[in-house]
């Protein structure tokens, strides 16, 4: 225990200490409650919807393919020479 019964002395100093602390604490009791008291008169902002329009580029990717046969009937001539050896006999 912080005292007994039997010394006088130290119930006093911790009496006066309770009460110092007690003092001390009451001014920022008071600043907290008039600053509740001041915000309380103070009007709720309202909320103003803003409509913001962004543009988002898009990219389309198209592609076209043509495709060209050509027939010709036309016959291409081509002559290939052929050599042919002969063998001959020799003196």
């Amino acid at each position: 225990m912080f005292f007994t019964q039997s010394d006088p002395e130290s119930r006093r100093r911790v009496r006066a200490f309770l009460i110092i602390a007690i003092l001390a604490t009451l001014p920022c009791y008071c600043a907290g409650y008039f600053t509740v008291q001041l915000d309380k008169n103070r009007p709720t902002p309202t909320a103003t919807p803003t409509v913001t329009d962004t543009a988002t580029p898009t990219f389309t990717a198209t592609g076209t393919s043509t495709h060209t046969i050509s027939t010709s009937n036309t016959p291409t001539p081509s002559e290939t020479p052929t050599q042919t050896l002969t063998a001959s006999p020799s003196i």
